[in-house]
């Protein structure tokens, strides 16, 4: 398999390390994040979970606060 690095904004259960390792994926490093003009929100329902997942809609004047991996 061929590695690779890229960069990836989390927020909500995906801000969960262990969750990433479990999808064979392995940071390198982490830090705080913020991404500018945006919300979170619920617009979906999980068919595994049976309830609302997070999700990240335009906004302006609004920051989601996340994990920059």
């Amino acid at each position: 398999m061929v590695e690779r690095t890229v960069k990836y904004f989390a927020y909500g259960s995906n801000m969960n390390i262990k969750e990433l390792e479990d999808w064979g994926t392995k940071p390198i490093n982490s830090k705080v994040a913020i991404l500018e003009n945006y919300k979170l929100a619920f617009t979906r329902k999980s068919k595994n979970r049976k309830c609302g997942v997070a999700d990240i809609v335009e906004s302006q004047e609004d920051k989601v606060y996340g994990v920059l991996y």
